[in-house]
């Protein structure tokens, strides 16, 4: 009798455990399915949306040439063309927050890598944060100061957490930077 009771106790148990596990992995399959950002496109017009927990809103009526990735289950990147190689970013989350940037080289995750043209400075910083650290500059002679910024992000990109940049030398040579998880503010 002893054996039998054993063996009911661990039947319930281990469907128990199954019900819960196969909850879990539902309720983060949902998670996932409650965000979306996609666009519906037609021969004269062009309309991005947004969908949180089965809410649409219309996020851009006129959006031109774009571009959706998502990053995440939290995370969108829409990539619109002015023109070629010139290009803007937003990152759209969840919550609805958006984080819009011109200077974009470099993406993996949520780390952003943005040149400035002005100060030759390349900077890694989180999207959503207006915390940064500068993780280049080109002060030195030796580099061509007129490259545009699209150089830079045709000839730079991430190998796992390590963010590798291309500079052009003035000697007309390419210079590999590397920097390991670039974002790493702390």
């Amino acid at each position: 009798m002893k054996t039998t009771v054993a063996k009911q106790f661990l039947i319930v148990f281990s469907c128990a455990f199954l019900i819960l596990e196969s909850n879990a992995i539902n309720s983060n399959s949902k998670d996932a399915e409650a965000f979306s950002i996609y666009s519906n496109c037609s021969d004269k017009d062009c309309i991005i949306y947004s969908n949180y927990l089965d809410k649409i809103k219309v996020f851009d009526r006129e959006p031109g040439i774009h571009r959706i990735k998502k990053v995440n289950d939290s995370l969108y990147q829409i990539i619109y063309s002015c023109g070629n190689p010139c290009s803007n970013n937003v990152f759209i989350n969840n919550k609805g927050s958006e984080d819009w940037t011109d200077k974009l080289i470099a993406q993996g995750g949520s780390c952003l890598i943005e040149y400035n043209i002005e100060n030759r400075k390349f900077v890694a910083r989180e999207v959503f944060s207006n915390k940064y650290k500068v993780i280049l500059m080109l002060g030195d002679s030796a580099y061509d100061s007129a490259i545009p910024i699209w150089f830079y992000s045709e000839n730079s990109y991430f190998d796992n957490e390590i963010l590798v940049i291309n500079v052009k030398q003035k000697s007309g040579s390419n210079k590999k930077f590397k920097f390991i998880k670039p974002c790493d503010l702390s």
